[in-house]
């Protein structure tokens, strides 16, 4: 078993690569809706409402509307919340990351913007791009 005190993820509710295997007589489907405890993923709100929820090559950006933003790699059962250092990024509008993961940007719905790079946790304020 793959699954450590404290993790995020069962590794045995992930589907085999061709989703049904052989003589298997279910209903053919390939993902289950589990829930994630946003708590075990560094969320300090203890009522967070996700307001922005985007995916690509292995990772999950999570934005709740009081402004924290997570970013969480569920192959490898890490997450850390992003700093956005003294900008401050509250009402999370968008959340956007490209196919590959490396780059993303974070809006909130005052108009200010926010890059984040795969390589950092730090997120760098756009002050051009309103």
């Amino acid at each position: 078993q793959a699954v450590a005190s404290g993790s995020i993820m069962d590794l045995d509710s992930i589907p085999s690569p061709g989703g049904v295997e052989a003589g298997d007589d279910s209903d053919g489907q390939i993902f289950a809706a589990r829930p994630v405890g946003l708590d075990n993923l560094g969320v300090t709100n203890p009522n967070p409402r996700i307001v922005g929820l985007t995916a690509a090559n292995g990772s999950v950006l999570a934005a709740c509307q009081s402004g924290e933003v997570v970013r969480w790699y569920p192959i490898e059962n890490e997450a850390s919340v992003v700093d956005f250092g003294k900008d401050k990024c509250g009402d999370v509008g968008r959340v956007l990351l490209e196919p590959k993961g490396f780059h993303a940007l974070i809006t909130n719905n005052g108009g200010d913007s926010w890059y984040l790079n795969f390589q950092s946790n730090q997120a760098k304020a756009l002050p051009r791009l309103k």
